[in-house]
């Protein structure tokens, strides 16, 4: 038979274990949801070059990766086509999801193609790259945004004859 001052005990146990948790759930909540997108990644540059013999955009990345987290990649390109005054969206790259399993490093430089519609027609054009995550525990959007170099699409024709 338990008595009173036992039974006492046990609540107040309890009830400072509930607190307690409570407490480190909103610590850890306040952490992700202020914690700058640098303490999970960075993506300190992005290269680019047109390929005309192949009419493809080739792009080296350069992310920093701090926490193993699943990366989004959003890429879109703008351009001025023909005698257009203003930058517009192009295309739209698919979205490309993927999990980083790797271990945490300073920078890895990644070659990728941009995989999306290119213009047939002389164009100055730039990519806004936007890799994102979710955070592991409550899901907050952590993103950065990130503008290429202009670079000019002239696409390969052959010669008339």
């Amino acid at each position: 038979m338990t008595t009173i001052a036992t039974q006492s005990a046990i609540i107040g146990t309890a009830v400072a274990f509930l607190a307690l948790s409570a407490v480190g759930f909103g610590f850890e909540y306040a952490f992700e949801r202020f914690a700058p997108r640098s303490y999970w990644f960075t993506y300190s540059k992005i290269g680019i070059r047109y390929n005309q013999s192949e009419h493809r955009l080739q792009m080296t990345s350069h992310l920093g990766i701090k926490r193993a987290v699943k990366f989004t990649f959003n890429d879109s390109l703008h351009c001025k086509v023909g005698d257009e005054e203003t930058f517009a969206t192009f295309s739209v790259a698919p979205q490309q999801t993927r999990w980083n399993v790797s271990m945490p490093s300073d920078t890895i430089v990644t070659q990728w193609v941009y995989r999306a519609k290119l213009p047939r027609r002389a164009s100055v054009c730039y990519v806004v790259a936007q890799p994102s995550i979710k955070t592991n525990a409550w899901g907050f959007d952590k993103y950065q945004t990130i503008l290429t170099a202009k670079v000019k699409i002239e696409p390969f024709t052959l010669p008339p004859g």
